[in-house]
């Protein structure tokens, strides 16, 4: 009796949580890509994030890096998952580092006592870097698009 007991409790247990673990497909997650330019050229190593429009259906928010040929994929965990339909805000941001010193020098010169602090080069006008002031507003429908087209201008 107590075996057919934990079998029927298992079952059970199984029954409930197995809806749990939700595929992205399940949470109505769509396609989402493109291409983004800097006055008509590429731009390679670009982060893109797409912010929920607050007061709007759009889901939870989704980036991706954009490769040699300036398209992305967007992803809530990772690069091509894709989006859940709604309204977004857009940043787009690519930083160079362009500090005199390599990542190596810089610890020695830290460890005596010496720290450089590091400096930075925008390639992207810093109009883009905040998703609510960078002027990008998109709308991902309900069956996705994978042609979503970043122009930005210096």
């Amino acid at each position: 009796m107590k075996t057919f007991f934990m079998l029927i409790c298992s079952i059970m247990v199984l029954v409930t949580f197995s809806g749990c673990k939700k595929e992205p497909k399940t949470l109505g997650v769509v396609p989402a890509s493109g291409t983004v330019t800097l006055d008509g050229e590429v731009i390679e190593g670009a982060s893109i994030t797409f912010v929920p429009k607050p007061g709007t259906s759009g889901g939870q928010g989704v980036s991706a890096i954009s490769d040699k040929n300036g398209h992305f994929s967007l992803g809530i965990l990772q690069s091509g998952e894709g989006a859940i339909p709604g309204i977004y805000w857009v940043s787009v941001i690519k930083i160079t580092d362009i500090t005199p010193f390599t990542p190596e020098e810089r610890v020695k010169l830290s460890d005596a006592g010496r720290p450089v602090k590091p400096v930075y080069r925008y390639e992207i006008p810093q109009k883009y870097e905040n998703p609510k002031s960078s002027g990008i507003e998109i709308e991902i429908p309900d069956i996705g698009n994978q042609n979503i087209r970043l122009e930005l201008k210096k």
